[in-house]
């Protein structure tokens, strides 16, 4: 007879929804969940863990409550607060973090890598330490960043792959004698919450074509943020094949929706995000 193992889902949004449907039908998992604080129980841009748990009638817990629970799994996916490995009494930590580690440790990883012009990016399930993402890595997934994708874009296929790698790794959490690498030095990189300050929301036309079109495209998350010009959300910027021959923020043409701007090299439409 199989013995299930306790199993713990803390996080929010449509990947815990995920790990969650999918831990709940395996009969190795003993299935509870700790939402976030924020979550209000009702859909939202994202589905609401709180409210699909309640469907499934399956058991809520407290952070203080889980950390209680002997030789508990406890899954971290999109979970809101640090984890002190030390308050738990006997569990083995893990997280899934949006990058591929060691690269983009922190916050804001649908941002950085489109700024930073990243090819790639991917997912990774590491053991959680006592550090900000730095625990050993048991498994992760790679995948191409195509050049238009936006940040609120690269946050959902985040999730999909997310909950792709756990599905390839759910009887991973069964063994005792894990294989896991620590994470090198070398390409290490880390962002804090702060780090979002240093990036402006107004587009200055005082920069290459290129440039907007990558401030556009990181910014692009509309429940928290958009890049603007003269006050407007973009959505989208599109570089035309007109070298742009008047000063730098020169209005060539406007629409209802967009707007046509000169900059340092090419002239670069502007659109308009519609609320």
């Amino acid at each position: 007879m199989t013995i299930k193992r306790p199993l713990c889902i803390a996080g929010k949004n449509r990947i815990a929804v995920d790990a969650l449907n999918l831990f709940i039908n395996s009969p190795l998992y003993d299935v509870m969940v700790c939402p976030v604080a924020s979550d209000s129980g009702h859909d939202s841009w994202q589905p609401s863990l709180r409210k699909f748990v309640k469907q499934l009638g399956c058991r809520i817990v407290s952070l203080e409550e889980a950390q209680k629970v002997a030789g508990l799994i406890f899954l971290s996916l999109e979970y809101d607060k640090i984890i002190d490995i030390d308050r738990f009494a006997n569990a083995n930590l893990f997280n899934i973090h949006f990058s591929y580690l060691p690269a983009y440790k922190g916050c804001f990883t649908s941002i950085w890598p489109i700024l930073n012009e990243e090819s790639v990016s991917g997912v990774t399930l590491h053991k959680i330490d006592k550090g900000i993402d730095t625990g050993p890595i048991v498994d992760q997934r790679r995948f191409d960043l195509h050049n238009e994708i936006t940040a609120i874009e690269l946050y959902d296929v985040y999730q999909k792959e997310g909950a792709a790698l756990l599905k390839d790794d759910i009887l991973i959490f069964q063994k005792n004698d894990l294989e896991v690498v620590e994470q090198s030095a070398i390409g290490s990189t880390y962002f804090s919450r702060k780090s979002l300050a240093s990036i402006p929301r107004e587009i200055s036309p005082h920069q290459t074509a290129f440039q907007i079109k990558k401030q556009v495209r990181a910014l692009f998350f509309p429940v928290y943020q958009t890049a603007t010009y003269c006050s407007d959300a973009i959505m989208r910027c599109r570089i035309t094949d007109r070298r742009s021959c008047l000063l730098p923020g020169t209005i060539v043409s406007k629409k209802d929706k967009s707007v046509m701007v000169s900059t340092i090299d090419y002239d670069v439409e502007l659109v308009k995000y519609q609320h």
